[in-house]
């Protein structure tokens, strides 16, 4: 999935969210630099999507989870040697045993809005509507942003099956900046 995914990163006035105040997930905090996290999680480099940047897959998973329900993996973004960009990726729902089932999945979601605040839907594009995305949206702070992507039931083998929900939280300065230098490089 593209990370151009959404671009909904509109200021909120007044007091800081919670978003804010916790800016990151669990001890990932936006902003830190590389050397920072590696000292606190082993990673793995992975392929990214995002020019000039560098993404990391959390190994030790396991040891971390959303509102109590276990991770499928955690990517980690750096541009200029900050963490913008934390994706955590829930297991698939299917018919297995290890696997959230529909209401688990809505039961996380329900705790990360009540946790951070009101979502603001955000449109589908045709890419997102090919694979399978049924809502994307969005919870602003005045420095951080958390998107939601959910997917919808397709299937596999003839089992049910989708993709585990994805919450992604982005430093709206360190993506305000990684956009103002992509542009100069492209020369617009």
């Amino acid at each position: 999935m593209a990370f151009y995914l959404v671009c909904s990163l509109k200021p909120s006035f007044g007091q800081a969210s919670k978003l804010d105040q916790k800016n990151g997930f669990n001890k990932f905090q936006l902003g830190n630099s590389f050397n920072s996290i590696n000292e606190i999680a082993k990673l793995k480099q992975v392929d990214n999507d995002v020019p000039n940047s560098e993404t990391y897959i959390v190994k030790d998973v396991n040891n971390y989870s959303l509102t109590g329900h276990p991770l499928q993996n955690i990517l980690l973004t750096f541009y200029k040697n900050k963490l913008f960009r934390i994706s955590l990726l829930m297991p698939p729902i299917n018919a297995s045993s290890n696997s959230l089932d529909m209401k688990q999945a809505a039961s996380v979601r329900d705790k990360v809005i009540a946790e951070y605040g009101s979502l603001t839907g955000l449109d589908l594009s045709e890419d997102d509507v090919t694979n399978h995305i049924v809502y994307k949206s969005v919870i602003n702070g005045n420095n951080v942003s958390l998107f939601i992507v959910q997917y919808g039931l397709d299937r596999i083998d003839d089992q049910p099956y989708a993709k585990g929900d994805i919450f992604t939280f982005i430093n709206k300065n360190l993506y305000k900046l990684m956009e103002k230098d992509l542009a100069q490089e492209s020369g617009f």
